[in-house]
């Protein structure tokens, strides 16, 4: 998250970074792997709302995650896993 310990982007999360974020930083993320990465759409010019997820979605995410090893081993989905279980952990 930190782009690699860069001093300008630490400094940056560590004074604007807030709790309630995460939340939209664990949905947001998921949007762009699974449409990326088990819809094969390139994510391009398009805006965040442009990437609906919904509970309709469900049985498509859980497909991905059990039958293509690319998106259920990637590492911004680890993250996601991560993030989530940190704050209902």
């Amino acid at each position: 998250m930190t782009e690699g310990f860069h001093p300008e982007i630490i400094n940056y999360q560590t004074t604007n970074f807030e709790l309630n974020m995460i939340f939209s930083i664990i949905v947001n993320s998921l949007k762009q792997l699974y449409y990326c990465v088990a819809k094969n759409d390139p994510f391009e010019k398009k805006c965040m709302a442009d990437y609906p997820l919904r509970m309709a979605d469900f049985d498509g995410l859980q497909l991905a995650f059990q039958r293509n090893n690319t998106f259920s081993n990637h590492t911004l989905l680890i993250i996601c896993l991560r993030l989530f279980a940190y704050i209902y952990g």
